[in-house]
This record gives C-alpha cells, sequence and structure tokens, in this order.
C-alpha cells in the first residue's frame, strides 16, 4: 500500500507531508476477496497538527496478482 501512494507523496515537489499507515485488520471474505483497514496519518510540514483516519481497501485476487477494487478513506 505505501508503496503505491509513494509516488505522490515522495520528496521534490511533495507539500502534503508524510503519509503513514497502521493495519488494524485483513480479513479474508473468499477465495478471490479480501479486506483491509488501517489507520492512516498524514503529518503535514511545517509542525502542522496531523490528520488522521481510517482506510478500507477491498482486494480481488485476478491472473496477474491482487488488486485494489474499492478505496474509501474517512
Amino acid at each position: 500500500i505505501a508503496a503505491r501512494y509513494a509516488k505522490s507523496f515522495a520528496a521534490g515537489g511533495n507539500t502534503r507531508g508524510r503519509l503513514s499507515f497502521q493495519p488494524l485488520a485483513w480479513r479474508r471474505l473468499s477465495a478471490v476477496h479480501m479486506l483491509f483497514v488501517a489507520r492512516w496519518t498524514l503529518t503535514p510540514p511545517g509542525g502542522v497538527a496531523p490528520q488522521t483516519g481510517v482506510t478500507t481497501l477491498l482486494f480481488e485476487r485476478r491472473k496477474p496478482g491482487w488488486r485494489i477494487i474499492s478505496d474509501h478513506s474517512s
């Protein structure tokens, strides 16, 4: 997950800050579906208070591998 988002939060033009994830749960829903729940924290530069929330990702196993088919963050 971090690798997927790294490009938009990488150094050199990044003004949003540091994004991190704390995994909360993995749950197998079927042979081809997995649910991932994590707490995200965005720490902006300049001493601004961090923002935090929860993200839920639904993964589906396809021929090339696991793919995110639904992404909800709040």
